[in-house]
C-alpha cells in the first residue's frame, strides 16, 4: 500500500472507481465499492495527503450516492465501511487530540493552582 500512496496513480484509480460506483452494472458497483473500501482503509491517515480535499469530496459524494441508490447488501456494506473510515479520518484531522477536550468541575474543593 505504500507504493500506492506515494504515486499520483492513486488519484486516477480512485476517480475511476468513484465513477464506477455510479454505473448501471451491479457487479461493477460491487467491485468498485470493495476496492474503494480496501484502498481507503489501507491509506488511513494519509487520505488527505494523497487525495486532497477535492478528491475526498468527490469520492465521499460517490459513496453516498451509492448508499442511497443501491439495493445490494454487499455493496452497501463496502460503501458503509469506506464512509466510516473517511468520517474517522476527517474527525481525527479536525480534532487531533481528544484528550485535551476535557473539563474538570470543582464544586466543594478549590481547583489546583
Amino acid at each position: 500500500m505504500r507504493y500506492f500512496a506515494d504515486t499520483q496513480l492513486s488519484i486516477q484509480v480512485l476517480e475511476c472507481l468513484s465513477s464506477a460506483l455510479k454505473v448501471e452494472g451491479q457487479q461493477a458497483r460491487r467491485a468498485a465499492a470493495n476496492s474503494v473500501s480496501i484502498i481507503i482503509t489501507g491509506l488511513a491517515a494519509r487520505c488527505f495527503d494523497v487525495l486532497g480535499g477535492n478528491g475526498l469530496k468527490k469520492l465521499y459524494r460517490a459513496l453516498k450516492h451509492c448508499v442511497n441508490t443501491e439495493t445490494d447488501d454487499v455493496t452497501l456494506h463496502h460503501c458503509a465501511v469506506a464512509i466510516e473510515t473517511l468520517d474517522k479520518q476527517v474527525k481525527d484531522t479536525l480534532f487531533p487530540d481528544r484528550s485535551k477536550l476535557e473539563k474538570k468541575i470543582y464544586v466543594l474543593d478549590a481547583p489546583p493552582v
